[in-house]
């Protein structure tokens, strides 16, 4: 693992701290007249679903399971298999509670608390359940930016990095796009979905380049030789 610096740091508490106050902003304003509906709202619904095809319906279906619970399960318990296999037990286990305590536990809850309804316009697909925030955006955003995250620590390549991060955000942006077609969420839910998203893993890969290494090294001393912490260079050693 790369060294980073303290600005680095400040820059992700930062960023995750903007990105939570507009979540909460957001929630707010929705929250207090969840039965309202926005000119923003209406505008983008018609403008992303414009126009109606049954290839653009069957793709937009196959975009947005690639952020549903099945998918995002077992891509989450995948990911963590292969990290505890390559002995990053501290990155696994910073991966698999961030992934359970945003996507698993604390959208349930925000729905369930705010209790905004479903769109009825143009829905082509069956949801149940609220509709603010978007889980899968969160999903989305906190599963796929958490690949680029560990793909800008651990790999040694430039293109590699940039190529993962790219596709992560076309897949985020992919993902947040195929809910508003496919009629099942607001615009705003989406956007509120990636905020959260976005503070989640702003505060986590903040907290796990901070706490990470104290982990570490009591996972090494129980013998557990843990590799989450080494830098690039060893790494490079340690699979020669």
């Amino acid at each position: 693992m790369k060294r980073i610096s303290q600005t680095k740091i400040n820059v992700l508490f930062i960023t995750g701290s903007i990105a939570l106050l507009l979540f909460t902003l957001e929630s707010v304003t929705i929250a207090q007249n969840v039965q309202r509906i926005g000119r923003f709202d209406i505008y983008l619904i018609y403008f992303v679903q414009h126009p109606i095809t049954s290839l653009n319906t069957r793709l937009m279906i196959g975009v947005t399971r690639l952020a549903g619970p099945a998918v995002m399960i077992s891509l989450t318990l995948l990911i963590v298999i292969l990290l505890a296999i390559r002995r990053y037990f501290v990155a696994a286990l910073w991966f698999g509670t961030t992934l359970l305590l945003s996507a698993a536990i604390l959208n349930p809850l925000l729905k369930q608390l705010i209790g905004r309804p479903r769109p009825t316009i143009d829905r082509l697909i069956n949801e149940s359940g609220y509709s603010f925030p978007s889980g899968h955006a969160i999903a989305a955003t906190v599963f796929y930016g958490m690949i680029a995250t560990l793909s800008s620590i651990y790999l040694r390549k430039l293109y590699q990095k940039v190529l993962i991060e790219l596709a992560a955000m076309s897949l985020i942006f992919m993902i947040m796009l195929s809910r508003v077609y496919l009629g099942v969420h607001y615009p705003t839910d989406v956007i509120g979905g990636f905020l959260l998203g976005t503070a989640t893993v702003c505060f986590s890969v903040g907290f796990f380049v901070l706490y990470g290494p104290v982990l570490h090294r009591l996972l090494n001393a129980k013998g557990w030789s843990d590799r989450s912490m080494r830098s690039a260079e060893d790494q490079g050693r340690l699979d020669a």
